[in-house]
């Protein structure tokens, strides 16, 4: 089964957070606690951590989810993205905490530079909070997450069965 997935990632025929759902209960016993928490830390994002990356930056955030951009309002009627006022707006470097399917999804919008929800901040009445960076960088996040996630499918294949 594990091979199935690994070919489906590989082909791009399955979403990584699917990937990953699929992934962690075969991972049971057969790789490390914090490669698991890793996963579900990418399933789910880091969003209870987002902010502390902007008060202290001593804790250690996975830095390929710093990137350079910009926080925009995304409007909800027209789609267009507008400047913000915010304490972080000024910030020339950004933690993308979105869940993996989110940054997936921002991969696949085909604009460049992109855009990524910023959760954390909440939702305002007439838009959404974003991060609008390059593609490149969201493309990074993401085949970070897939390489991980390939090669701990690796380590669960040469684990003994218990």
């Amino acid at each position: 089964m594990l091979q199935d997935l690994k070919r489906d990632v590989i082909n791009g025929k399955r979403a990584l957070s699917d990937a990953i759902t699929t992934a962690l209960p075969l991972f049971r016993n057969k790789i490390p606690e914090q490669k698991v928490a890793y996963l579900v830390n990418e399933y789910q994002g880091y969003q209870s951590d987002a902010l502390d990356f902007y008060k202290r930056r001593t804790k250690d955030y996975p830095a390929y989810r710093i990137v350079d951009g910009q926080m925009k309002m995304m409007m909800s009627a027209t789609g267009e993205l507008t400047d913000i006022k915010h304490p972080l707006a000024s910030q020339p470097q950004l933690f993308i905490s979105a869940p993996i399917a989110w940054v997936e999804e921002s991969s696949h919008l085909g604009i460049d530079p992109t855009m990524v929800e910023m959760g954390e901040l909440g939702k305002l009445p007439n838009g959404l909070i974003v991060c609008v960076t390059s593609l490149s960088s969201v493309q990074r996040i993401v085949e970070v997450v897939k390489q991980s996630l390939l090669s701990f499918i690796d380590e669960a294949e040469l684990a003994q069965p218990n």
